[in-house]
């Protein structure tokens, strides 16, 4: 557990980081948040934060769309985090979470746009499971994923996660791990808390953001990864339904996730049922990149102790 954490400019330590219950329930319903890995690697004696002002810049981006005030700068945001960092002295791997939501004791039922806002930044122990077999299993959920039109799914927003919720239920009671969202026009989305790529005929494919989907910083490093360091093709579009069965490889996407392999989905087994060679080869890429071990990409990681 973290000592101390960060909120409004301030450390401070953990116990002490209050707020009244009633505070709660209006406030949250606006809040936006972030998922933020940190890696460690023992041969460099580093912690290294991946994509970090990325992230930053997303959630700056969700305060925006959820009409709250934006009371810091990606460089203060920045700056908060390491220090917080630093002052739980973490030498391992961290999920890093900050949050924004708003402040003080809001009693209207709607929370009024460009309300005062604060910010958390809070964090705890992450396992990676990019060294590991880890597989799930997928079914493609009867809930509807949110539209743009009702709650823009770019926004990442701790209300827009219910509709995951209800997703992750409705799939597990049918012997799943994960669920797949369908939007509006039946063409696939994401699941509850990562997108989803394929592999037909050796092309990677990966639903458009236009199919209503966060603007995935995992996903758009794999597109990075597949198109300038492995020389392959990517194809972003409406993505069907049929797709997912015909697929020889079907992966999750996400900070938590990684890169997750899908060897089921709907009880049918993703071709053998095994992970894939390019699901199998960007595990092995995006493990060496978040460990340190890809020099050439190094302005995606934010180290954390001097040198």
């Amino acid at each position: 557990m973290s000592r101390f954490l960060w909120r409004s400019g301030r450390i401070l330590p953990f116990d002490e980081a209050t707020v009244h219950v009633r505070s709660v329930g209006h406030a949250s319903v606006s809040a936006v948040f972030e998922g933020i890995n940190a890696y460690w690697s023992d041969a460099l004696d580093q912690l290294h934060v991946f994509r970090l002002r990325d992230h930053l810049q997303r959630l700056i981006e969700s305060t925006q769309l959820s009409r709250l005030e934006v009371g810091h700068t990606v460089a203060e945001l920045e700056a908060a985090t390491l220090e917080l960092l630093r002052c739980n002295d973490v030498r391992s791997d961290v999920h890093i979470r900050p949050w924004s939501f708003a402040a003080g004791d809001p009693t209207e039922q709607m929370v009024p746009a460009e309300a005062r806002s604060e910010t958390v930044i809070d964090m705890w122990p992450f396992a990676s499971a990019l060294h590991e077999p880890r597989t799930r299993t997928a079914a493609v959920t009867s809930w509807s994923r949110i539209s743009a039109n009702a709650t823009p799914p770019r926004a990442k927003a701790f209300a827009n996660y219910h509709n995951g919720r209800l997703g992750n239920i409705d799939a597990q009671s049918r012997g799943a791990d994960w669920p797949i969202f369908l939007n509006e026009r039946f063409h696939v989305t994401e699941s509850s808390g990562a997108t989803i790529g394929l592999v037909l005929d050796g092309v990677f494919h990966t639903p458009a953001l236009s199919s209503g989907i966060l603007h995935s910083v995992t996903r758009a490093t794999v597109i990075n990864l597949l198109r300038e360091d492995l020389g392959k093709g990517v194809v972003e579009r409406d993505v069907d339904r049929t797709d997912l069965y015909l697929a020889d490889e079907v992966m999750f996407l996400g900070t938590s996730a990684e890169i997750l392999p899908i060897v089921a989905i709907d009880g049918r087994p993703v071709r053998d049922g095994c992970i894939g060679p390019l699901t199998a080869k960007l595990r092995t890429e995006y493990r060496a990149l978040v460990r340190g071990e890809r020099p050439e990409r190094a302005a995606w990681l934010t180290p954390v102790w001097p040198r």
